[in-house]
Parts: C-alpha cells; structure tokens; sequence
C-alpha cells in the first residue's frame, strides 16, 4: 500500500524531462543547460517547456549591436544613423554589430580645400589647391584657397609699369611684372 505523494511541478526556468507517472515523479531539467546551435538562441523555454532554438539577428552594414546574445534571449540591434558624435568628429567603423568610434574630421591644411565635408559617419575630403587651380581657364589663376576654402579664379591683371609685362600667371601663382629687355637698334 503506500502513500500518495504530489507531482513536481517545473519551475519558470525549467523544463520537462518526464513526466509524473503512477509510479515516479516528474523529472526537470534547468533550461540553461539546454543548447542550441552558434548564432541561435532558445526561445520559449521554462514552465515545462523544451522550447526550440531559433536563429539570432544578424546586424546588418548600418546595424550595431545593443545586447549580447544570450542562450535564451536574441541580441538588440539599433542603426549606426542613431549614434551621434560631438561636432567635429564622425562615425568610423560601425556597422555589423560594431558601435565603432568618433575620430577627428580631417582638416585642410593650408594649401588645401575641403572637396566634401564631415558628415556624421564619413570623413571630409580634402584636395591639394594646385590641383583646383589646374581648372581655371587660360589667362585666370585661383585665388583664396586653402585652409578649407576652395577660393575662385580671378584674371591675370594686365596692369604692369610702362616698359614691364606680367609673366607667370596661371595656377596659383597672380605672376609678377617683368621689365622688357632693351633691344638694340633695327630689333624689336
């Protein structure tokens, strides 16, 4: 004869190995010491349940990673476009569940222009000014470039002392006023 004696029941967090018979009680197991396969976590686990092994999130080109994944919870993604840099640096290398870090904007040096600006996850772009001056037509050279500024082409000033000329206008260069060489008698 003997005594009746109630079932175990699972807790939240653990699941049903077998079940209560007549002859034995219910046996669990903790769900922490289930696995599941790389990159997939168990969802649905405890309270009897197995539960199953799902695929986790995969962070995308602009996704970083919030929180870890877990053995029973998916990892948090959020978009690099919601992180934000204090003025004067952008964004480099996030993505891919990487947050990645705020570096300096590049600064143009002094005979340099700004081609593109700092933006919030890409580095300004800067150019050598002879090479922006290499774009002004014949007979105008750049002025006003570098640090940053990109400047304009202005035209070469004909305006020299009497018996002087300007040579070596173009590029960057306004040239300089020349004097004319004195010719002998019957030469021009």
């Amino acid at each position: 004869e003997g005594t009746c004696e109630a079932c175990t029941m699972p807790g939240v967090s653990d699941y049903q190995v077998s079940a209560c018979t007549t002859a034995a009680n219910a046996v669990h197991g903790a769900c922490g010491a289930l696995t599941c396969p790389e990159e997939h976590f168990r969802r649905g686990c405890g309270d009897g349940a197995m539960g199953e092994c799902v695929a986790a999130s995969k962070p995308g080109a602009d996704d970083y990673q919030t929180s870890a994944l877990t053995l029973s919870e998916d990892r948090e993604v959020a978009k690099c476009a919601e992180l934000r840099c204090a003025a004067g640096k952008w964004r480099r290398g996030c993505g891919f569940g990487a947050e990645g870090e705020c570096v300096a904007c590049t600064l143009a040096g002094p005979a340099q222009y700004e081609a593109s600006a700092c933006g919030t996850d890409l580095d300004a772009t800067v150019a050598s000014c002879a090479v922006l001056a290499a774009t002004c037509p014949a007979g105008e050279y750049r002025t006003g470039c570098g640090t940053g500024q990109a400047g304009s082409c202005v035209e070469c000033s004909d305006t020299c002392p009497e018996g002087s000329f300007r040579e070596g206008c173009g590029g960057v260069d306004p040239g300089k006023c020349t004097a004319c060489q004195a010719c002998a008698a019957g030469e021009y």
